[in-house]
């Protein structure tokens, strides 16, 4: 079986999620006060709603013609009137509120994804080798300090530096692991953090599996509790579950991908659970009633909460 290094699995990541192909594809998404919004290779900003994603906005040169991008972004956020794109390099694409490129921010760390935390941007450093060195915040969009100084045991792998990340208005950041253990950590508008349980449910081989080991060559077998975040305006979180191993009628595990999300008061108490026919990629909107997330392609679905449904392992 051909082996690759963590780094260059690292690198491979993120130019794969999504692949580049013939048609459009959503990359990103991002929600606050204003609306939800997805991000699209072809540089355009949609909004998001019950129906199908809707075009608001193309990103344009300064003097003229389409933006093409250079590297594939990998996060973006509505900022002030404008927008700000990070795309796994030292540098943030700034676009004005019409979309026209305006300028490129240097940054002393290298921004894979981005949140917005009580009117605060959050960058996360890519190449961070502990959780202390992750988080970096800015005031203004252009200086950034490290916002928390928490752990600062080294990573054993680049993969458990693979995260995804919400951002909320009351200050609190959420951040998930792609791959590792089902915790949720809340960082604080002043730096302190916890960690939350959430429910995921696997079997017995792939919660043996919650770290990177040595040279990684397929992730599938690995533990991936989380796909998406959402901090709704009201407090709290709701966290799309991933790929998780449901019992089948046969006994056997049968492949639950984005089908389940959980709703969490702001002490991390497990509040309700929903259930999608399809697998789905973001969430759109949360309230106590229901949730709408959309697809890859942008489609539309929405669920009831019902009661909670635990994780576990068998």
């Amino acid at each position: 079986m051909r082996t690759i290094p963590s780094l260059v699995f690292l690198a491979l990541w993120l130019s794969a999620i999504p692949s580049r192909a013939a048609t459009r594809e959503f990359v990103a998404a991002f929600r606050d006060s204003s609306g939800a919004y997805v991000l699209s290779d072809d540089a355009a900003i949609y909004r998001l709603g019950s129906a199908h994603p809707s075009k608001l906005i193309q990103f344009s040169a300064p003097h003229g013609g389409a933006y093409h991008w250079l590297n594939e972004p990998t996060s973006f956020v509505r900022w002030r009137d404008g927008w700000l794109v990070s795309d796994a390099s030292s540098t943030l694409l700034s676009f004005r509120p019409n979309g026209t490129f305006d300028r490129r921010v240097e940054l002393p760390v290298r921004a894979d994804r981005l949140a917005v935390s009580a009117g605060k941007l959050i960058v996360h450093n890519l190449l961070a080798s502990t959780e202390a060195e992750q988080y970096w915040r800015s005031s203004d969009g252009v200086t950034v300090t490290r916002l928390s100084a928490s752990d600062a045991t080294k990573f054993a792998s680049p993969l458990d530096n693979l995260v995804i990340v919400s951002g909320s208005e009351h200050g609190e950041l959420y951040s998930g692991i792609l791959i590792g253990a089902p915790l949720l950590r809340v960082i604080s508008e002043d730096g302190k953090e916890r960690k939350i349980a959430v429910a995921y449910t696997r079997t017995r081989a792939r919660a043996s599996f919650e770290h990177p080991r040595g040279i990684v060559d397929d992730i599938s077998g690995y533990s991936q509790p989380m796909r998406d975040l959402y901090a709704p305006a009201a407090g709290g979180v709701v966290v799309l579950r991933n790929r998780e191993d449901v019992k089948d009628a046969a006994g056997k595990p049968s492949p639950y991908v984005g089908r389940r999300a959980d709703l969490y008061d702001g002490t991390g108490r497990h509040l309700a659970t929903a259930v999608f026919p399809v697998t789905v990629r973001w969430v759109v909107s949360a309230d106590f009633k229901t949730i709408a997330c959309v697809t890859k392609d942008g489609d539309p679905y929405q669920a009831a909460w019902g009661k909670p449904i635990e994780g576990g392992v068998w």
